[in-house]
């Protein structure tokens, strides 16, 4: 079996102008980001359910949108 090395510049050259290689889940650190955005916005903090889902939806629409380029 031959063993492959990736390296970091290799895998961002995969990544096409504009986008960005993110978690498939979000970090904690992120739903924190995303609960402080939104009090800040809105006066009233996202749960982390929320977070999750929203984030999960915006994957979803950036996986279709490249699939159509």
């Amino acid at each position: 079996m031959e063993k492959y090395v990736v390296t970091r510049e290799f895998v961002l050259a995969a990544v096409p102008a504009g986008y960005a290689l993110v978690p498939v889940e979000p970090t904690e650190a992120m739903l924190n980001a995303a609960r402080d955005w939104s009090l800040k916005k809105y006066g009233q903090g996202v749960g982390n359910d929320g977070a999750r889902g929203c984030y999960a939806a915006m994957l979803a629409a950036a996986n279709k949108e490249q699939d159509t380029k």
